[in-house]
């Protein structure tokens, strides 16, 4: 990993900024799927925290690079003007398989394994122009700001086979997935030939304008829009068969306003509304290999923001409702892959997401930091059921930080609970896995040693709790949550 940013001022009120961040990271057995949760009876499997579905021990190379550069020009008036302009690219090549496919039986024999060799690059560049500054309207100082964002990607997939035909896709195992040594006959033999090949470009361009007006002493209003201009193009090709397929979907011009209002109550309460129109183009196929229609619909929050104790205790609380047609869902009446090994998608409308969130955060004591959340969510479609039950609807997020008064030492704690999440499926296996709720407990400290340099030491799952951190709607997989670890690290500065 190399990262570095040079700063330099230009003029009395200019400031130019670069950097470059180079990342690369060699794993070997790779876990790239989840593991098998229902068995061919119906029940569920229950897997110890380090059984690891990646197989293979063949390494896998993954490089990540960015350079951007950022001027920023302050013109005096209370006005500022910024240019960012970055470009990414990655490089994904190497070996893939893992142990997340099949029916097995309660005792773990008949696990499948998918995937193969992986050769996949992409490209981005990214452009923001922005300007934003105080205005005198009607005797009353107001905020506007206006800005142009753009950005270009391609992304290049090579799909292997082997020479002789070997497939990695639906090999079984040897023996089972409980005590799996990872072995995966032939996998070395699947970087033989490029056999299919896809291309993905999106272009996405938006000119945005907004303004914070304050109508009265306590009454604000934020309104603006944005006009997206968006450019999706996807060609495939069979190089052992010679098909080749194109796709291409174009939006112009699309607006997509928002306005809300805000009102001081008092010295120490505000009350704010919203409304924003949604908008999304997915890149997900239907069953038919077609791009799906975007997403649109309108977002709507109502809530409220306190201070106390002088500012330095802080509540935030809201409700929000979320309305949208043609939202992408998995086609559960389908058994089948697309070419380039994706699943197909189908657009459903009059969906409804509606949630609540409240948060509570700040010194309670001298040298005492507490932060408490919650969340509720739902979401249902037009017929009133819940589009996914792998997301939780209940969520507490809870954690607590103090700082000595006699040595530079903090010592800090946390916890996170959720509620249950399941899901059942009919392909490619009948039955239903769930994780009741649970709750991770966590430690940290961190001493300075007042010259540059200080050590820290975090604790994740203190009491090594088991549970499922993410069900697959699609694969009836899952992938266990991490069991206790530490963290030390040390951090110098000059």
């Amino acid at each position: 990993m190399l990262y570095g940013v040079v700063e330099a001022d230009v003029g009395d009120a200019g400031t130019l900024s670069a950097g470059y961040d180079f990342q690369r990271n060699r794993t070997r057995n790779h876990q790239f799927g989840g593991l098998p949760l229902i068995a061919n009876d119906g029940s569920q499997l229950d897997y110890d925290t380090s059984t690891n579905a990646g197989g293979g021990n063949l390494p896998l190379t993954q490089t990540m690079q960015t350079l951007f550069l950022r001027y920023a020009q302050d013109f005096g008036t209370g006005w500022q003007a910024v240019g960012e302009l970055s470009f990414y690219r990655a490089e994904r090549e190497g070996y893939l398989a893992s142990a997340s496919w099949g029916s097995p039986d309660p005792r773990g024999h008949g696990v499948q394994t998918v995937g193969g060799y992986a050769d996949t690059d992409t490209e981005q560049a990214a452009l923001s122009l922005t300007a934003s500054g105080p205005v005198e309207l009607w005797g009353r100082s107001h905020d506007l700001r206006f800005g142009i964002t753009g950005s270009w990607g391609k992304d290049n997939h090579k799909a292997y086979s082997a020479f002789d035909g070997t497939e990695i896709d639906y090999q079984p195992i040897t023996g089972s997935i409980f005590d799996w040594d990872g072995y995966v006959p032939n996998l070395v033999q699947q970087a033989g030939y490029v056999s299919y090949v896809s291309d993905t470009k999106i272009d996405q361009v938006a000119a945005y304008g907004s303004g914070r007006f304050d109508l009265t002493d306590r009454l604000d209003l934020i309104a603006g829009a944005r006009v997206v201009w968006y450019d999706y193009d996807y060609t495939t090709s069979n190089l052992d068969s010679g098909a080749t397929t194109h796709q291409q979907i174009s939006r112009n011009g699309e607006w997509i306003p928002y306005a809300g209002l805000t009102y001081d109550l008092n010295d120490d309460w505000l009350i704010h509304a919203s409304y924003t129109r949604d908008f999304k183009q997915a890149s997900y196929r239907d069953k038919d290999n077609r791009i799906v229609e975007p997403t649109t619909g309108s977002n709507y929050e109502l809530g409220t923001k306190a201070s106390f104790a002088g500012d330095r205790l802080n509540l935030a609380a809201a409700i929000y409702l979320l309305e949208q047609d043609n939202l992408p869902v998995r086609d559960r009446s389908v058994t089948y892959q697309l070419p380039d090994g994706s699943n197909p998608y189908k657009s459903i409308d009059g969906t409804r997401s509606k949630g609540f969130e409240m948060e509570l955060a700040g010194e309670v004591r001298p040298n005492i930091q507490l932060a408490a959340s919650y969340a509720y969510t739902t979401a249902k479609d037009g017929d009133g059921l819940r589009i996914s039950t792998v997301t939780p609807r209940h969520s507490v997020k809870l954690s607590g930080v103090y700082a000595f008064e006699t040595m530079p030492l903090i010592l800090g704690a946390s916890l996170r609970w959720q509620s249950a999440i399941e899901n059942t499926w009919v392909w490619p296996v009948t039955g239903t896995a769930r994780q009741g709720s649970y709750a991770v407990v966590g430690l940290m400290g961190r001493y300075d040693f007042q010259n540059g340099m200080s050590v820290s030491l975090n604790i994740d799952n203190l009491f090594d709790r088991k549970y499922l951190a993410s069900i697959d709607e699609t694969y009836a997989t899952g992938n266990c949550g991490a069991p206790r670890n530490a963290t030390l690290s040390l951090d110098c500065r000059f």
